[in-house]
């Protein structure tokens, strides 16, 4: 019987992570990218920006949404991601991006990166080599 019991916990405990998450609708949808700036003039947001601009069809066929967040504008999104991610240390005067599978584990926690570098290391993922046949980009 608690042999039951404890398999019936390690099944559903995964589950209660992902749905307490604020990213809980992209999973296995989406994959995420969440940067936290400190302000709107930061220049390596506005530099993945640019690239996400730049790159909008290459960025869509790989289904990525992107969160955008400000660190010096108070506000409840901001609060909810930096304590979904509180164990990362977050900074409110640096840079941050964070790339999220459709699976939900984070795959790059990073300060500088380009796009291109997301990208190379999204096409090495299992589930992009499938959507990578039907890619129209």
């Amino acid at each position: 019987m608690n042999k039951l019991i404890l398999i019936l916990l390690l099944i559903s405990f995964p589950v209660m992570v992902i749905q307490s998450s604020p990213l809980e609708e992209y999973i296995w949808k989406n994959r995420v990218i969440v940067t936290f700036s400190p302000n709107k003039t930061n220049t390596d947001r506005i530099q993945i920006l640019n690239s996400i601009h730049k790159n909008l069809c290459e960025f869509n066929s790989r289904n990525i949404i992107h969160i955008d967040m400000l660190f010096n504008e108070k506000n409840h999104e901001i609060e909810k991601f930096s304590s979904f991610f509180e164990n990362l240390s977050l900074s409110p005067s640096e840079f941050r991006l964070i790339l999220i599978g459709k699976d939900g584990w984070i795959k790059l926690n990073t300060r500088k990166t380009s796009l291109e570098e997301i990208f190379s290391l999204i096409d090495t993922m299992p589930m992009r080599q499938e959507e990578m046949l039907n890619d129209m980009c």
